[in-house]
């Protein structure tokens, strides 16, 4: 992991996450929800697809979403796989107040999100191409002709996607959340009880 000065998160922090599909960022984020509350809030995304328990965010129709961008709903927006993702204006707000805020991002609205917001922090998540493969599988969104072009796929050179921190996710998810946590500044404690 790449090694960084302590940060403090409670000055307005807008952490991106990014990664390929597979690499457990959304596992990521909701650990980190159940972890620390409110201390960093977890941004949750538009998606035109209809609720996972995997993957909690709000649904909409592409309609919904097409109007949405339209009237300038979104900070962010972008198109992957087939389906649209936007993240509210919402967020701005939060980071106006001094609060901060962590979401799940493709790495083709880095320079976008970068030049709107003045203390941007990219985290990029990763894992071994095995590990990806068996979590793919077990998710069960794709058939495996489907998994093996995520596999494949390569990142567009062109996108400015460089991220600030890459965190490897392979091992306990736990590990991953503490790691990136304390480098956030906010130090390791006690996690909240699993069945809250």
């Amino acid at each position: 992991m790449t090694t960084l000065p302590t940060l403090n998160v409670r000055n307005g922090l807008f952490v991106l996450v990014v990664g390929a599909s597979g690499t457990g960022k959304d596992t990521l984020l909701r650990e980190i929800e159940r972890s620390r509350g409110s201390s960093i809030s977890v941004i949750r995304r538009f998606i035109t697809r209809p609720v996972e328990p995997s993957e909690p965010h709000i649904p909409v129709t592409a309609e919904e979403f097409e109007a949405m961008e339209r009237t300038g709903d979104f900070s962010l927006s972008w198109r992957a796989h087939g389906m649209c993702y936007g993240i509210g204006r919402n967020v701005e707000q939060c980071l106006a107040s001094g609060e901060s805020c962590i979401v799940s991002v493709s790495r083709t609205v880095i320079s976008d999100a970068r030049r709107k917001f003045c203390r941007t922090l990219v985290v990029e998540v990763t894992v071994p191409d095995a590990v990806r493969e068996r979590r793919l599988l077990t998710r069960g969104r794709e058939d495996l002709a489907d998994i093996q072009q995520r596999l494949q796929r390569s990142i567009d050179a062109s996108t400015d996607g460089r991220a600030d921190i890459v965190l490897d996710n392979s091992g306990p998810i736990d590990v991953a959340v503490e790691t990136l946590l304390k480098v956030l500044g906010l130090g390791t404690l006690g996690r909240r009880d699993k069945s809250t």
